[in-house]
């Protein structure tokens, strides 16, 4: 209960402190900043899928790149249309500061134009005859050089000035934090007190704030993993509060049967045909078979979804110590299907050597994501091998080793025999949107994410060694305590403008 002079002190500091404005600036400084970095991003890869739509002429692969030019036309022109017109879901303000006002509309960058410009050679280059299509088309031209040039340096200066305008305006929110903190400590100790504890709810909100960014990014396969647990969850619950109990109940019947059986040996004729129907003494030795299949079966089922619970799990903003194993168990069960033998290669074969781990301290989710990230590249690097080998040449195998390597540190290698990989993609390997899959399979992206994951999320290492034509060894160090908060703050950050 609060006393009155603590109700004041809240009620001065109030005065002074707006949370929902600076909620509010925070959001719409980081979305604007996401959506002009977003633009910068998306005019490279439209370039990059024009060169593809002129060099493609196989006419299945031509559809794709169209049908992803597209997808990235629209959201470029969207997202411009959101930067200069506000949108009402993202808070986006329609009036824009003088100096990108003048980035957009005026001399030396007339941004907006060349947007303009930009989208119209695009959709032109799409609605150009096959044959017409070639480097040296106009509308490709004009493509390329304003994707290299004049384009590109308008959109890095309009990137530049959001940053710098939402630097300026965290500044002055930063200022008047101050100008507050000082004015409570003069009010009275109480009102310094509950400074503190206000000091306290903005980092809890920022923390919140945190969350919802990554969520969007990451969640939707967590909640589809999760929900698809919950859902085997209720019935196997089921399944399992009634199957010990009908056990007893067959042997009951079987009991009394055989009572039967001994009192009476010698039952009438319609008991006596019905029995040779259907093979009694038979049924009696199978049925405790059947039903313990039926158990091994619930048992399985079972496995399945405490793996999908443990793999699914909310990655909250918090080291706990977990069980490296159990995450690298529920991964493998989770692509055991993609192991299986398959008409056009073998079964892929798991070896396990797993050390004496203690329980490490991390982010259990993130953690399951590198292991699906590497354990997956592997498998698919595996395939690729599979096709080239000769019948009988190789067996596919992945070696998952687990190991503490230094008193405060621990270390999973997980290892293919597949084709390795070449100078080139080992140096272009942890670059952002580099993928050597085909259209459509790869993103690029996740080894770039596992790299943050381990590197900066975890204060740890992401490594790799791979021999080309022999296979590759990826390689996780990670602290088996959390030492400093600093990884955490950085966390937050990136994920607050990412």
């Amino acid at each position: 209960m609060l006393s009155s002079e603590e109700r004041l002190a809240m009620i001065k500091l109030n005065d002074y402190f707006n949370l929902d404005e600076i909620h509010a600036v925070q959001n719409i400084s980081a979305a604007v900043i996401n959506l002009s970095g977003r633009q910068r991003m998306l005019s490279q890869r439209i370039a990059l899928f024009c060169l593809r739509l002129v060099n493609h002429k196989n006419l299945a692969e031509r559809e794709q790149v169209i049908t992803i030019l597209q997808e990235n036309l629209r959201s470029f022109e969207e997202s411009h249309q959101m930067l200069i017109f506000g949108q009402f879901n993202h808070s986006l303000q329609s009036n824009l500061s003088s100096a990108i006002h003048k980035i957009y509309y005026l001399p030396p960058y007339n941004l907006d134009q060349q947007v303009r410009n930009y989208i119209a050679a695009v959709k032109s280059l799409l609605s150009t005859p096959d044959q017409e299509l070639e480097l040296d088309n106009l509308d490709m031209k004009l493509i390329m050089i304003a994707a290299s040039g004049k384009l590109l340096d308008a959109l890095d200066a309009v990137v530049s000035q959001y940053q710098f305008e939402s630097e300026v305006e965290q500044l002055e929110l930063e200022k008047q934090q101050i100008l507050l903190y000082k004015k409570s400590c003069e009010t009275t100790a109480i009102a310094y007190a509950q400074a503190q504890k206000l000091s306290h709810t903005l980092k809890q909100l920022k923390e919140t704030q945190a969350q919802m960014f990554h969520q969007e990014k990451m969640a939707s396969l967590g909640q589809l993993i999760a929900s698809l647990a919950h859902e085997i969850n209720n019935p196997v619950n089921c399944i399992y509060g009634n199957i010990n109990c009908i056990d007893n109940y067959i042997q009951d019947l079987i009991y009394i049967l055989q009572l039967y059986q001994k009192q009476c040996p010698q039952p009438i004729a319609e008991i006596q045909a019905y029995m040779q129907g259907v093979s009694l003494e038979f049924l009696i030795e199978d049925l405790p078979e059947v039903f313990n299949s039926v158990k091994i079966s619930a048992d399985r089922i079972f496995e399945i979804a405490r793996s999908l619970r443990n793999f699914s799990r909310k990655d909250e903003l918090t080291i706990k110590p977990i069980n490296l194993h159990e995450g690298l168990e529920s991964t493998l069960l989770i692509l055991k299907s993609r192991l299986k033998e398959k008409s056009n290669r073998p079964q892929i074969i798991i070896q396990k050597d797993y050390g004496n781990l203690p329980l490490v301290e991390c982010y259990s989710g993130k953690i399951n994501q590198v292991f699906m990230n590497l354990l997956g590249n592997a498998i698919d690097a595996l395939e690729e091998a599979t096709q080239k080998w000769e019948n009988g040449q190789e067996t596919p195998i992945i070696h998952i080793k687990t190991e503490v390597i230094q008193p405060d540190r621990v270390r999973v290698k997980i290892t293919d025999n597949g084709l390795g990989m070449d100078t080139d993609v080992k140096m272009r390997l942890f670059e952002q949107f580099f993928t050597t899959k085909a259209i459509g399979k790869g993103t690029g992206l996740g080894l770039f994410i596992s790299r943050e994951i381990v590197e900066d999320y975890h204060e740890g290492m992401l490594s790799f060694q791979s021999e080309f034509g022999k296979g590759t060894e990826f390689m996780i160090t990670i602290p088996i305590q959390f030492s400093s908060s600093a990884s955490l703050n950085c966390c937050l950050d990136s994920m607050t403008c990412s």
